[in-house]
């Protein structure tokens, strides 16, 4: 790893050479093996795996232009990313359509600088914001030309069309054509493909589902669907294609057949005309949860994912939880089911056990089936089996009783089943439940401020599943403590190094060390380390007493850092310019001058970093061990540049397939975003001095007007789907760092949420590291002093404007001192983990 060097007096971890790194090549390689294990095979006749011989005709915008992610602060800024055409020319396989795609990449580039010259005209010379929703929209890209009888190539007997789409952060996808929808273009090439070529293989380059209605009478030899891959994702569909790779990536998401069968579909974000107020009328009936349980047909189950061979299933074992004498289990308790799989099939290939609970339909109302336990094999030849072992804590079984505030097991059977997608599974154990039992017990919290009505259903009876010879085990009340909470303020860390710092000053500074630097271009910035491109940094106000800053880089697809800078005159004149090269392709060229210097007046930097597959890719996986691999490369890159705080990973729940950030985003499902994000975060932290920072805490599940919506979400369906997938993540993966989001839960800013960030984040799940916001989070109802009193340590980027806020406040005594002395302290830990 490199360490801090001095360049023209800037101190700083970028390397002086632009020379491809031994890390960069490590770290593309597991890119390129995560990138293949989230593929997903959707749809196959036999055609795959093509041989090598094939010649294939190639069209789509994705073709030459194959999107390795999002946009936005999810952005990664690698050296370079190899695309579908160009994977297929490096490992010799004859596309017939290359004058046709080297004549649209020409096209499509001079499109792309005509677009942003426009943006910069209108933009003006001070307008740094030129709109991010404006650089990702789908026009940014040209679309891809209308084929002629000339450009169908007779030679290829495979024809293969890439749909490609862009999304990004602030705004949604919009539910036309050429986005959420087929262009007619695009229906009208599928169909020229279809009736001239033997083989037609669609793959889908996109953030989330597509609908596919338009093209329904057309029979696809296969469907893949490569979501966003990274900087290597051309490199592992053309793997997958031909052969040298087994498809064994599973949907995280469900595809609806049609838009509208999504549960008030027309009512989502901008739909319906009222940007300030969204109601999660679903309740608790979140993709699957809601199409298992309404019988309502969709295109691909949740869990869909086809392989190159075959598995057989079978339980070999089911067990209560091991205990000592006298001890009784707890909601955190774990039974151990045990499967055997083989592959029976005749080529090579992993499998991912997927394990369903059907929930007694008494009592209080519940969907009919939950996700409530997941493993993915080892690579198994034909004919070789293995066995592996799935914890179910009791608390993946559990439902929110409203009335009693508390989670509970209702008396009843809880069926255990096996399948390969969440609608075909198999009954392989019972845990019978003899009698109510009561896990947790909890207060009342985010109220919701206006009554709405929620989705319901009428009881439905049992499948009718013969359960005899099943492996069943059996628990009740007397078996189980139930949990309780002291509410409260939570303690100051006892950390002796930060104690130190804090005792070298004074109350009224520790509101400087509670809020960023700033991330103003024309601030002075200095620091006592620089790191170009970084999303912000800790005060650098008190380096004359040992407080030195963080550094705080976005995420969640690598680390987003700038590539190149200039060291000029003992300053790094980066300052707090956002990252994303394609954003500083709108800003006039003097700005850009000022901002990064000319190579002729300093030393030049350079870093690079990794894309690797959003985070929906990652969650296709289902492979925790994979994850964690990936995660533990991103920790060799903040090591690597010197960053403390990673933005990353994206928690937040798939309620809708047009939120523009659903790529960053694992799953509609808590569990299976909670295990992912779990294992991410362990990898990034594996050296324990780097922070992941888990986001966006609570209910971002859309883009539009994101900095003031309310997201009214009733209590029992914001403690089981849009929490539980934080909680899993902070107690399975131990995260350093969690950060609010932009919108309001019921009317009261995330950020100054004391029910969400001190009773929940605290107080329940135990959480002892560092809340910060997110950038310019800051509102009339959100002042500094209102983020420190509700629990949040860090408030970034930064303004003065909070700084005085809270000294006001505690100097009218409206702001206990003990308060920003506990958030100041979890500060400086991190700060002095690193130090």
């Amino acid at each position: 790893m490199s360490s801090w060097q001095m360049i023209d007096h800037v101190r700083t971890k970028a390397h002086s050479s632009d020379e491809v790194t031994e890390l960069e090549v490590k770290n593309q390689e597991i890119s390129r093996m995560a990138a293949e294990e989230a593929v997903v095979l959707l749809e196959n006749d036999g055609v795959l795996p093509l041989c090598r011989e094939e010649k294939i005709a190639l069209f789509g915008l994705g073709a030459t232009n194959t999107v390795k992610g999002g946009s936005g602060s999810g952005e990664v800024n690698e050296r370079s990313s190899i695309s579908l055409y160009e994977a297929l020319q490096k490992e010799g396989i004859a596309v017939t359509t290359e004058e046709l795609l080297h004549t649209y990449h020409e096209a499509e580039a001079k499109h792309r600088e005509e677009y942003i010259q426009q943006q910069q005209k209108k933009a003006g010379f001070l307008n740094f914001g030129v709109t991010m929703a404006n650089l990702s929209a789908p026009y940014f890209c040209m679309d891809f030309p209308k084929l002629e009888e000339e450009d169908l190539d007779g030679e290829a007997r495979v024809c293969v069309y890439v749909i490609s789409r862009v999304s990004g952060e602030s705004y949604d996808r919009k539910c036309e054509k050429g986005d959420y929808f087929l262009s007619d273009l695009e229906v009208e090439n599928l169909r020229k493909c279809a009736a001239k070529y033997e083989k037609l293989i669609l793959i889908i380059n996109a953030g989330g589902p597509i609908d596919l209605c338009a093209v329904d009478d057309i029979s696809f030899s296969a469907v893949i669907y490569m979501s966003m891959l990274g900087g290597a994702g051309g490199a592992a569909v053309v793997n997958i294609l031909f052969g040298k790779v087994s498809p064994s990536g599973h949907l995280s998401a469900t595809w609806p057949l049609r838009y509208e069968d999504i549960p008030f579909a027309n009512e989502y974000s901008y739909l319906n005309g009222d940007m300030d107020q969204e109601y999660y009328r679903e309740g608790i009936y979140v993709g699957y949860r809601y199409f298992e349980s309404f019988g309502i047909p969709v295109r691909y189950a949740f869990g869909r994912g086809l392989s190159y061979t075959t598995f057989a299933s079978e339980c070999t074992g089911f067990e209560l939880p091991d205990r000592q004498a006298d001890k009784m289990w707890n909601a955190d308790s774990r039974m151990k089911l045990s499967v055997r799989v083989k592959n029976t099939g005749a080529l090579p290939g992993k499998q991912v056990v997927q394990v369903y609970a059907d929930l007694p339909q008494t009592g209080m109302e519940k969907e009919k089936r939950r996700l409530t336990g997941f493993a993915k094999t080892e690579l198994l030849n034909p004919g070789e089996s293995e066995t592996v072992a799935i914890e179910i804590p009791f608390s993946n079984l559990a439902s929110y009783a409203v009335n009693e505030a508390a989670f509970q097991l209702e008396q009843g059977q809880y069926v255990l089943s096996v399948g390969e997608t969440v609608d075909a599974v198999s009954p392989i154990a019972v845990l019978h439940v003899t009698n109510r039992i009561e896990l947790s017990k909890h207060i009342h919290i985010c109220p919701v401020r206006k009554d709405f009505d929620e989705l319901s259903r009428p009881m439905q009876k049992p499948d009718g599943n013969d359960l005899a010879g099943l492996p069943t085990v059996s628990v009740s009340q007397a078996d189980i403590e139930t949990r309780s909470f002291r509410y409260g303020e939570p303690a100051a860390p006892a950390d002796e190094k930060a104690n130190a710092l804090l005792q070298k000053l004074k109350t009224e500074e520790l509101a400087d060390i509670v809020v960023g630097c700033g991330n103003d271009m024309l601030m002075p910035m200095k620091h006592h380390y620089t790191v170009p491109g970084a999303s912000g940094y800790t005060t650098n106000k008190y380096l004359d007493r040992g407080v030195f800053d963080a550094v705080l880089c976005d995420g969640p697809a690598g680390v987003r850092l700038q590539q190149q800078a200039v060291a000029v005159k003992g300053k790094n004149l980066t300052k707090g310019i956002t990252s994303s090269i394609e954003t500083l392709l709108y800003l006039p060229k003097a700005v850009k001058l000022l901002a990064f210097g000319k190579p002729s007046d300093g030393t030049v930097l350079y870093q690079y970093t990794t894309a690797f597959p959003v985070g929906t890719a990652m969650a296709q996986t289902w492979n925790e061990k994979l994850v964690e691999t990936v995660g533990q490369a991103v920790n060799r890159e903040l090591e690597e540049y010197g960053i403390n705080f990673w933005l990353g990973p994206g928690m937040n729940i798939h309620r809708n397939p047009l939120c523009g950030r659903n790529y960053e985003y694992f799953s509609e499902d808590p569990l299976l975003s909670g295990k992912i994000g779990a294992a991410m975060t362990r990898g990034a932290q594996c050296q324990g001095n780097h922070y992941v920072t888990i986001k966006h805490f609570a209910g971002n599940n859309q883009e539009t007007n994101r900095g003031n919506v309310s997201s009214n979400i009733k209590v029992r369906a914001l403690r089981e789907i849009y929490l539980r997938g934080f909680e899993v993540a902070i107690k399975e993966g131990g995260a350093g760092a969690v950060m609010t989001s932009y919108n309001r839960v019921n009317g009261v800013y995330s950020a100054a949420n004391h029910d969400l960030v001190t009773k929940v984040l605290r107080n329940e799940w135990g959480f002892d590291g560092v809340v910060m916001t997110d950038w310019d989070t800051p509102k009339p109802d959100c002042t500094g002093e209102d983020a420190v009193a509700s629990g949040v340590d860090l408030q970034m980027a930064g303004t003065g404007k909070q700084s005085k806020q809270i000294r006001a406040a505690l100097k009218k005594g409206t702001l206990p001192e003990a308060r920003l002395k506990c958030s100041a302290l979890r500060v400086l830990k991190a700060i002095a983990k690193n130090e």
